[in-house]
């Protein structure tokens, strides 16, 4: 019986050891490898108690070098959760989920039934694993459920008033994600707004312009009192950034809204902060066409247009080679007259990457053209054998229907009369 009780003792005292041990290792980046080996053979033949696993899962969020789906390390961390899983937490599980996706754990079956799981477990989580469940669940949105939605949703309800600006960064950037597939109650971003509200005086820009751009999904329903109340804590702020992606960002959540003028104070400050020092906004490729994007929605500032000839010499690859980047470039940059030799060189981009553009932004870029009585013959040759209008292209475009058609474009204006 005693030899009985040293071994068990023994067992977990030697778990607690090599976990701590492995969980150092990790953060260390030293020894990796044969703490690797170590863990990986001891959980073969061993249950490891709930804590020394957790500590093993968190030691592997540090790991950038080990791929677990060629490993037996990631077969063991399996298989050792789905042989106990009932005697682990929820916690451990949350941790687990959130590991899949940092590792992009492919094992078809663990996956779908860690979903599958999720409403047992989401609303037993306290706020750090609940945001470490968040987190991994982006990582296969295909397996999502209205009913996941609404769990998620709930929580976020439950935790007002005790997010730190970490944890609201994390839900909000992440539901952003989420919602593409499944809203959810509208109450949660009542919740988050209230927690912005809360905390906007600690918050920093970024977080400020993370958490807002997450309200996109429900902007057309949502009333802007949150827009509005922030507009100043916002300006207040934007001295003292120190980086500089934050500006982009607010511009990108604050151009969504058709009468800009509400927010004229915001889009000024902005654009005197970018044009004392323009370089790290265009050299930045996204943040370049979020700046652009926005500036351009309100139809002035072209002195902010200005500074792309100058910076972007060529089109960079991740706007060349996605669609949606490259068509909010050239309507963003087609609105404005620019110099000969550089709106040449767009044209050039833009017959080159015709094919990838989405139809509603073609439609929208030869409006662009049509307008400024720009001639691109190949675009439109392109659009004449691919664009097909929509009712909303024909109200948006009426003041360029007669061109259209002189270009050969068959359009029914019939019902635009009584429309401005």
């Amino acid at each position: 019986m005693l030899f009985r009780f040293a071994r068990r003792f023994y067992r977990h005292t030697f778990s607690l050891q090599e976990t701590q041990k492995f969980f150092t290792s990790c953060k260390t980046s030293r020894d990796i490898k044969p703490a690797i080996i170590s863990i990986t053979n001891f959980m073969k033949t061993e249950k490891l108690p709930d804590i020394p696993f957790r500590n093993i899962l968190w030691g592997i969020a540090y790991l950038k070098q080990v791929n677990l789906n060629e490993s037996n390390f990631g077969k063991e961390i399996t298989n050792q959760f789905n042989a106990n899983k009932n005697y682990y937490s929820n916690d451990t599980w949350a941790l687990l989920l959130y590991l899949t996706k940092v590792h992009s754990l492919h094992d078809p079956n663990f996956v779908k039934n860690l979903y599958r799981d999720i409403p047992k477990h989401i609303n037993q989580l306290g706020l750090k694993f609940f945001c470490y469940c968040i987190d991994g669940l982006t990582y296969r949105t295909d397996l999502l459920t209205q009913e996941i939605m609404d769990r998620v949703h709930e929580e976020i309800i439950r935790l007002e008033g005790k997010l730190k600006e970490e944890d609201l960064r994390i839900i909000t950037s992440n539901l952003k994600t989420l919602n593409k597939y499944y809203v959810g109650s509208h109450k949660a971003y009542d919740s988050l707004e209230n927690e912005i509200f809360r905390l906007k005086d600690v918050l920093s820009l970024r977080t400020i312009a993370t958490a807002m751009s997450s309200f996109s999904i429900v902007a057309r329903i949502k009333t802007l009192k949150i827009y509005s109340i922030m507009l100043k804590p916002i300006i207040a702020k934007l001295p003292e950034i120190n980086d500089t992606c934050s500006i982009p960002m607010i511009l990108n959540v604050y151009c969504q809204y058709v009468n800009l003028r509400l927010f004229e104070g915001l889009f000024d400050a902005c654009a005197q902060i970018i044009l004392q020092n323009p370089e790290p906004y265009m050299k930045s490729n996204l943040d370049m066409l979020m700046t652009i994007h926005s500036f351009s929605k309100t139809g002035l500032y072209s002195e902010i247009i200005d500074l792309v000839p100058i910076y972007v010499k060529e089109l960079p690859a991740n706007i060349k080679q996605e669609p949606s980047n490259l068509g909010v470039f050239f309507i963003a940059i087609l609105k404005y007259p620019l110099p000969t030799d550089y709106l040449q060189k767009c044209l050039r981009w833009l017959v080159e990457g015709q094919h990838l553009l989405f139809n509603h932004h073609k439609a929208k870029i030869l409006m662009r053209l049509v307008t400024n009585n720009i001639d691109c013959p190949e675009f439109f040759a392109h659009c004449l054998e691919t664009v097909k209008f929509t009712d909303l292209d024909i109200l948006y475009f009426k003041a360029i229907i007669p061109k259209l058609k002189a270009l050969g474009f068959s359009i029914n204006a019939e019902n635009t009369n009584n429309n401005n």
